[in-house]
């Protein structure tokens, strides 16, 4: 029970943020509508559709894990860069982008379409952190992290809807038509909520940081 009332009212919190409430917004879409599809059901597209062997899946696979702790590796080492925000847009519109490439179901489309997808996940979630981190205020920041790892719960139950659309249909039906929703999703939040990529995290003298919303 006091887990559901943080819960809701970090909820009411985001609402009266908006840079909050589409940065949580945006990243919920990735990881509602594009995770669960190349993460949980891609090695079945991979293996079935792609026509990759059992043996050599893991030679495609390694492209997403190896361009995610690159691009860990590169926000780490530009940590002082502010502009979180355009970065969340970016990985968000190179994730969809990477969705799109990686259903033409070809192996150069699995493997490009791989490398895109762990780039934009890692620069997404941990631009989308950092941004939450700054903007909440220290009574409800642990409230908003948890909201915001939820994200990965909720790519977790959008697995079995996704896949009984898959079983009902077919993977080369649902995968494009997915893909092009997302890329149309993620790029009208972009377009209409400036306030999202035009956020920052601004490292102060005194050690401490603060974000704005431009």
């Amino acid at each position: 029970r006091r887990t559901l009332a943080d819960v809701r009212e970090g909820l009411v919190f985001a609402r009266g943020n908006s840079t909050l409430l589409w940065v949580f917004l945006l990243l919920s879409s990735i990881m509602v509508f594009g995770f669960p599809a190349v993460a949980n059901l891609g090695p079945t597209w991979i293996t079935t559709v792609v026509g990759v062997s059992y043996r050599n899946f893991g030679f495609v696979a390694i492209f997403w894990g190896g361009s995610a702790f690159i691009a860990s590796m590169l926000m780490t080492r530009f940590a002082g860069f502010s502009r979180k925000g355009l970065l969340l847009a970016g990985g968000s519109v190179l994730f969809a982008g990477g969705f799109c490439v990686f259903s033409t179901g070809t192996v150069a489309g699995a493997i490009i379409g791989n490398v895109m997808l762990g780039c934009g996940m890692s620069t997404a979630q941990i631009s989308a952190a950092a941004l939450v981190q700054h903007i909440a205020p220290n009574e409800v920041r642990g409230r908003m992290m948890s909201i915001l790892w939820l994200n990965m719960g909720l790519a977790q139950v959008m697995t079995f809807p996704l896949a009984g659309l898959a079983q009902a249909t077919s993977l080369r039906l649902l995968f494009p038509l997915l893909a092009v929703f997302l890329a149309v999703t993620v790029l009208i939040v972009i377009a209409t909520r400036p306030q999202v990529r035009r956020a920052r995290v601004i490292e102060e003298t005194a050690g401490g940081a603060v974000a704005t919303a431009g």
